[in-house]
């Protein structure tokens, strides 16, 4: 499934360690959705992905690919959406470009 939307905020690495032992970590971005409503989406990223959407700049459109999985705990279910890739969506045009169609020239 892929979501597109304006990268708003970066959240702190998290690190634990699983039940057999080994550490892990997790990225969390927060994503504004190109809809009518302006729906934002928190996307997680685990391991050696973190370095690859750290690279993503505030303010910037991405198309991002994200698997959804739900899970259930104590008879309520708690979805998760992890991205796993990042495609650059094309940049919008500029003001300056805008702004030179206005000229009388």
């Amino acid at each position: 499934m892929k979501i597109t939307g304006t990268l708003i905020k970066k959240l702190d690495i998290q690190l634990g360690t699983s039940k057999a032992g080994k550490e892990w970590s997790k990225k969390s971005f927060i994503i504004e959705q190109e809809d009518n409503y302006s729906t934002q989406v928190c996307i997680d990223v685990m391991g050696d992905k973190i370095d690859e959407f750290e690279k993503m700049e505030i303010g910037n459109c991405y198309d991002i690919g994200v698997n959804i999985s739900s899970r259930e705990y104590n008879g309520k279910y708690y979805t998760n959406i992890n991205g796993w890739r990042i495609d650059n969506k094309i940049a919008s045009t500029s003001k300056a470009e805008d702004d030179s169609e206005d000229l009388p020239f």
